[in-house]
């Protein structure tokens, strides 16, 4: 009998529950319709995601990246550097996961994890 490969989806997506909650969603849905599908989500420990995404039983991959402040911040010259360990993160963790597709839902966490996803080739949707 052939071994049938669950399908695996990687959402990123948050900072506010207006980025994260449609993510949820769409997640819910999905395992509605293929409970075998193997979820992740990635985000930042710190913000809503960190804490929503664990408590209802979906794997959960953090990132170092945060937002941009507006007024000049001495935290905003850390900026590049934190997007670059988020991009190898991301990297890191579609490698080892191995998504065939990858739904971004908005929020500083999108960009970086989509990238990261998009260096394995799997389908994008953004």
């Amino acid at each position: 009998m052939k071994k049938v490969t669950p399908y695996r989806f990687l959402f990123a997506g948050g900072g506010t529950g207006g980025h994260l909650y449609p993510a949820i969603a769409v997640a819910n849905e999905i395992k509605k319709i293929k409970p075998e599908s193997e979820i992740i989500f990635v985000g930042t420990k710190s913000r809503i995601e960190g804490k929503v995404v664990p408590k209802l039983g979906y794997g959960f991959k953090s990132i170092w990246i945060k937002g941009f402040a507006r007024k000049f911040n001495f935290e905003n010259l850390l900026f590049p550097l934190k997007l670059f360990v988020s991009l190898i993160q991301s990297v890191v963790i579609s490698f080892r996961f191995k998504p065939k597709v990858a739904i971004g839902s908005g929020g500083y966490v999108a960009g970086p994890a989509i990238w990261g996803a998009s260096v394995h080739l799997v389908l994008k949707l953004f």
